[in-house]
């Protein structure tokens, strides 16, 4: 994949706080439109998920699966909930 507008987290600052999601194999909630999801590849070589055109990553501050922890921050940072919607 290209590398889209989108893409701003890109310093080890940013990355070690927001970690980009890489590709894996895990089972997918049937609640996701696989054909949304796309793969780009990131300056430093990695890959990261990207939903729509956005860039997916995980804060480090959540300490459960699905916690909703870090949304909202600063205004920019904000979870998506399995059915694609944005959690506010």
């Amino acid at each position: 994949g290209e590398h889209p507008e989108a893409l701003r987290c890109t310093d080890t600052d940013c990355t070690t706080v927001w970690t980009p999601l890489v590709p894996r194999d895990p089972a997918v909630n049937e609640q996701l439109d696989v054909g949304e999801y796309t793969v780009l590849n990131r300056p430093d070589g990695a890959q990261q998920v990207v939903y729509r055109d956005v860039p997916l990553y995980l804060w480090t501050g959540d300490e459960t699966v699905g916690s909703p922890d870090g949304a909202g921050i600063a205004g920019v940072w904000f979870a998506l909930r399995a059915d694609g919607g944005q959690l506010r």
